[in-house]
């Protein structure tokens, strides 16, 4: 015991000894740097002491310790002649900036604010007693707080209380009914019980005439929140008198329903807590309320415990409840009040006032508002402001830590709750409405600084914020529907997704500032209200002149948030977004053509005009300026006026016909998909004509399998299906089933994937799906016992298990009950192919068309899920969507449709099918508002089936890009096929993978045999996307990898290998700097350890990469076995091919560094050969 006391204590004394330097900074810190602290290193040792120790002395230079201590604990602070003792408590995280009281002057701006408050009193009282002595300067302070309403009356407050009394009644007597109703004995139903809590403004002592009352309804475990709730107490609530514009909003963060009881808007909350009876004085500030409950109930009770613990972490609750007030009728003047739409809500306030209130522990009101401004406009975001330290009770819940969770880092302006589970209260607020609010912040300390100086008044700190004098550009957004009820649900979901639109990008050049005022305009009889939001450029930010900001995709994808709203009737407009058009008011700087939320067919320009330019440029820059409308075809055209036509008589669009080049097509009745079609149109006789020569051109293509081929194919799955049968019937029979159960015994193939859709060519693989009872597992019984049967068959070859591969999809949502998520993605494999062909209008041409497609797609190399491209699944839902689209279409008009589509589709923008589906089994449902993840997703394609998922969650921006050229290649030979200039054959010319890079990867990857060589090709094939990834990533994404799908294998090595190669090149558009280089040994390293983490690696595993130029590509990647000559270009070859080092890295060691340095296209060939001459292999 003795050893180890020694080995503890030379523990614990190395851990003191590397502390001691904190002693020196905390004495210095309170001494006010007085006394200077001087620690000796040397450690001594009491002889005389039996137990391990050791002792170090700190010298002062000019006490000693003990006096200095003394003098601290007597130090008191002398301000203006008045002496306060310092106080011991300390309030917050660490010590006040300052505990001086208030001076004289303080004092006297006091005793003003109390006049003030009596006064305001005795005016809304109506009494005739006055306060004669007030000073004169504030008479005009106390108009105005008398105008601003800042305090409510008697009758307000009585009437306040009624309704919560009333409110509670309500409650205890429905729960009541509920005990009675689910059979509970006598004495239970006497003894339930639900208790009202107010929470918000109203518990915190601030709230004013007129403000909701916020109450809280902590319930029992057994009555639930989705149906006693919302449905059961809505019901009841609905049939009273007293309640009107009941709406309950389930799905909420926190879940609430809002109603009006006797004219007072009331928001109530509901928290079922884990016991029987809920006591009457129950205290949810202990942290036992929140054991086995779920979020939204934790969320719920944290209202009220956040506030209640506000009060009891703040020094003087007066003062706090004082300052508040004023902070709060000051942002709702200044337009930052408003948590919906980015600024900041009450709570958040009331977290900032609390944190200058711990600052400033002595300060009176007056003080604590001035420096309230101070604080903030010097505070250093995002820096979070907390009133305490983070405690978690590991309950479970998540607790706000940047360090853990990569979500919180995110935020701009972090203002953390006192309570656990500790969370962000302004996760609303973006880059724009924190550089408002900052602005703001300025603004006020400059106000405080001359109310302190008595050259400014209280009333020039609330002078409302001159909004449309602020800016020059707006964008209006109008919103419509049926009726009053409508509109007010409907205005709720658009404005709380405003917050959205001020998220997009313009690269941080433009800015965004949401007012968060409703506007009404009396000469219109539609319910309706308007928002406005101000636009203009960042200061500090260099705007080219002429610059203009295409906003058409913000739009577009501000359109596709509020058309989710699940709970959507008719007559909820889509919100119609434009510029206000009055150039008196809303200046030249903007178009003022109007896009729609419908159909945004008109492209929304912004053109930012130099502050400081002349008035003839400015005039000069708005007559250039104007709205380019995207030219779809003459069919858009013909689909407007079908639409207006149908506006005008809405039976008119049941029986039109279309016609087009003498074929007249009746118009469908039935809509495909969640839109309606862009064009009815059917085909012309030119495209009858284009659609027997595509026809041809496929069958001469060999796109079409024989006879014999299909009959093989059709024999293959009867043979597995007769396999399962007896594999499932010899499991049942060894599990100890008897006879009959082992006779009925069953197990089904499907053929889902490309067979299922009908597009399977020669030599496609069959894709099955095997279904069979709850007792025979994946694991044992699937994966070794199946396996082991298949392996002794003579016709079955390269068996290959894969037990962590993930499918895509799902069937009947029956079958869904009681599965694992393995199931229910390998059973939607067959449902998803059975919804497209539900959902196409004419699945013959859907059939025709994917398939040109798809040969389309492999010929020009974007036919890969694994590597980052798109798989049959999701070729399949785009040229779905392009029949629902155009349904009467021919497919050669499909197929020029697709390219004319998907070239000008702004991802991300979703395709999708038909609406999503929320059956909630349990299954997570692609939703970019709910899960973090979805929202990252370069190029999401969703499936139609539940639950939804994205089909191409692989694709990285690097393959994105490579699409999208691939798209925009297809449209322009399409666009000649039209017009006659070229035939189908130039569609389908393979990709010049090798002749449009200068610079390449390539991947080695050797096994010591056939078999390990392929089971480890797939693993290294399914990591390059993220090797693609991370090269974005580590470039900051001025390089693009571009990665080829096809494999090499070179005849003249005798060991198993494969090869596949990367073309590399800087980002069009991004400008690099003259003799940049991108060092990529970190990401091959990170890229190897990524490899190497293959669960069935074997010994001879290996994988090499190194850089190789254009000029040395080995000949047998080539088609014909050698290089092709290629077409001289402008630039000159050899000097961009001297950007690479030629050095290889093997994925063993990576021990020679790989660097890339682009030359920059089009730059003088002098400029070039001084840039080559420079550059250098470090």
């Amino acid at each position: 015991m003795n050893e180890q006391f020694q080995f503890g204590n030379k523990i614990c004394e190395g851990w003191v000894e590397s502390h001691l330097r904190l002693i020196t900074l905390k004495i210095e810190r309170d001494t006010f740097g007085m006394l200077q602290c001087r620690p000796y290193p040397t450690e001594h040792i009491d002889s005389s002491r039996w137990c391990p120790h050791c002792l170090f002395f700190l010298s002062s230079s000019l006490e000693s310790s003990s006096e200095c201590l003394k003098r601290i604990k007597t130090f008191v602070c002398s301000v203006d002649g008045r002496v306060v003792s310092q106080i011991s408590n300390q309030h917050g995280m660490i010590k006040p900036i300052s505990n001086a009281g208030p001076n004289r002057a303080d004092l006297q701006r006091d005793d003003e604010l109390k006049k003030v408050r009596s006064f305001f009193f005795i005016c809304v009282l109506r009494l005739s007693v006055c306060s004669s002595n007030a000073p004169s300067n504030m008479t005009f302070i106390m108009k105005f707080l008398v105008k601003a309403r800042l305090y409510g009356s008697k009758e307000a407050e009585m009437r306040r209380e009624e309704v919560t009394k009333q409110l509670n009644q309500i409650v205890k007597n429905w729960l009541k009914q509920l005990t009675y109703q689910q059979g509970y004995n006598n004495r239970m139903v006497e003894q339930a019980n639900a208790t009202t809590f107010t929470i918000g403004s109203q518990q915190l002592g601030v709230h004013g005439p007129g403000a909701d009352i916020d109450a809280l309804c902590v319930g029992p475990s057994y009555v639930n929140r989705e149906e006693d709730f919302f449905i059961i107490l809505h019901d009841i609530l609905a049939e009273r008198e007293e309640v009107s514009e009941l709406q309950p909003i389930p799905n909420a963060h926190v879940p609430v329903m809002k109603f009006k009881f006797n004219g007072i808007s009331v928001d109530l909350l509901y928290a079922s807590i884990s016991v029987l009876v809920v006591p009457e004085d129950l205290d949810i500030s202990n942290i036992s309320v929140l054991y086995n409950v779920d979020e939204p109930t934790v969320w719920s009770l944290n209202c009220y415990r956040v506030a209640d613990q506000i009060l009891r972490l703040v020094p003087d609750v007066e003062n706090f409840r004082i300052t508040l007030r004023c902070i709060k009728l000051w942002a709702k003047t200044r337009g930052v009040y408003s948590n919906v739409i980015g600024f900041l809500g009450g709570i958040s306030w009331a977290l900032l006032v609390a944190r200058v209130c711990q600052l400033y522990p002595n300060a009176s009101p007056s003080m604590l508002v001035t420096r309230f401004f101070r604080v903030y406009s010097q505070w250093r975001w995002p820096n979070p402001v907390m009133s305490c330290s983070i405690v978690d009770d590991k309950l479970g819940f998540t607790v706000w830590d940047p360090c853990k969770n990569c979500n919180d880092r995110t935020p701009q302006m972090p203002i953390i709750t006192p309570v656990y589970p500790s969370m962000n209260s302004s996760y609303n607020v973006s880059k724009s409405t924190l550089r408002v609010m900052n602005e703001q912040f300025q603004f006020g300390n400059r106000i405080c600084e001359k109310i302190d100086l008595n050259k400014a008044n209280w009333s020039a700190l609330f002078e409302p914020y001159q909004f449309f004098e602020s800016y020059k550009n707006f964008l209006k957004v109008d919103i419509v529907a049926m009726d009053a009820d409508d509109l007010r649900i409907w205005k709720g979901w658009v404005e709380s997704r405003l917050r959205l639109m001020t998220l997009k990008d313009t690269y941080g050049m433009l800015q965004c500032h949401p007012y968060p005022t409703e506007y009404i305009d009396s000469s219109r009889r539609c319910p309706h209200c308007l928002f406005f939001l101000g636009l203009r450029r960042n200061q500090g930010v260099k705007v080219e002149e002429g610059q203009q900001f295409d906003l058409r995709a913000t739009m577009k994808e501000f359109k596709y948030c509020v058309n989710m709203y699940m709970f959507w009737r008719p007559g909820y407009r889509q919100p119609r977004i434009s510029q206000p058009s009055t150039p008196q008011i809303f200046g030249k700087g903007f178009s003022g053509k109007e896009c729609s939320g419908g159909s945004l067919k008109r492209r929304l320009k912004i053109k930012m005009a130099f502050e400081g330019s002349s008035s003839s440029e400015l005039s000069s820059a708005c007559s250039k300026s104007k709205v380019k409308r995207k030219m779809f075809s003459e069919e858009d055209s013909m689909q407007s006026s079908v639409e207006s036509c149908a506006a005008i008589n809405p039976n008119m669009s049941n029986m039109m016909e279309c016609s087009v080049d003498g074929s007249v097509v009746s118009q469908i009745s039935n809509q495909h998909g969640a839109a309606k079609p862009i064009s009815s149109a059917g085909p012309n006789r030119a495209d009858l004509q284009r659609d027997v020569e595509l026809k041809k051109f496929l069958a001469k293509a060999g796109l079409y399998g024989s006879k014999e081929e299909e009959m093989r194919r059709e024999e293959v799955p009867r043979q597995l299906n007769q396999i399962v049968k007896n594999w499932v019937k010899q499991l049942t029979y060894q599990r100890g089933y008897n006879n009959e159960m082992v006779e009925q015994a069953n197990a089904i193939i499907f053929t889902i994937g490309s067979q299922r859709l009908g597009v399977n060519g020669p030599g496609a693989d069959i894709d099955t799906l095997c279904v069979g009872p709850s007792y025979v597992n994946r694991e044992e019984d699937f994966f070794i016992i199946l396996h082991d049967i298949l392996a002794e068959r003579e016709e079955v070859s390269e068996l290959q298990p894969i037990r962590n591969a993930h499918d895509l999809d799902i069937s009947n949502v029956s079958v869904l009950y009681n599965v694992d998520e393995c199931t229910a993605r390998s059973l939607n494999a067959c449902r998803v192919a059975d919804q497209i062909l539900g959902l196409v209008p004419n699945v013959k041409n859907f059939r025709i068309t994917l398939g040109c497609i798809k040969l389309w797609a492999k010929t020009r190399g974007v036919y890969s899920n694994v590597i980052g491209f798109l798989g049959g699944i999701s070729w399949a839902l785009l040229v779905a969507r392009a029949c629902q689209l155009f349904p009467n279409a021919s497919p050669s008009m499909l197929v020029t449709r697709f390219f004319r589509v998907y070239s000008q589709w702004c991802w991300p923008n979703p395709v999708m099918l038909c609406s999503i589906a929320y059956d909630k089994l349990g299954f997570t449902v692609w939703d970019p508002y709910m899960n973090y993840n979805d929202r990252t997703h370069q190029m999401p394609i969703i499936t139609p089936a539940y639950p939804s998922v994205n089909s191409s969650y692989n694709v990285s921006k690097s393959t994105l890009q490579v699409m999208n050229e691939q798209f925009q290649f297809g449209n322009k030979i399409c666009e000649e096929i039209d017009l006659n200039k070229a035939n189908w054959s130039a569609l389908f010319q393979p990709y010049q993978f090798f002749e449009s890079y200068k610079n390449f990867l390539k991947v080695d990857i050797v096994a010591m045999d056939a078999d390990d060589l392929r089971i480890w090709k797939g693993w290294v094939e399914s990591r390059l996307r993220i090797m693609i990834l991370k090269i974005e990533r580590d470039t900051y994404g001025m390089l693009q990898c571009h990665p080829y799908p096809t494999e090499y294998i070179d005849s003249s090595r005798r060991s198993p290998h494969c090869l596949f190669f990367l073309g590399l090149r800087r980002k069009q558009g991004v400008n690099v700097e003259e003799g940049q280089q991108f060092d990529l040994q970190a990401t091959m390293e990170e890229f190897k350890d990524c490899v190497n983490m293959y669960m069935s690696w074997r010994p001879g595993m290996e994988i090499y990469i190194s850089h190789v130029l254009r000029k040395q590509i080995p000949s047998f990647v080539f088609p014909k076995g050698y290089r092709q000559p290629r077409p001289s270009r402008p630039s000159t070859p050899q000097i961009s091919e001297k950007g690479f080092s030629e050095k290889e890295c093997s994925g063993g060691s990576l021990e020679r560094s790989l660097k890339i340095k682009m030359a920059f296209e089009g730059s003088s060939s002098s400029e070039l050969s001084s840039a080559c001459s420079k550059s250098k292999v470090k």
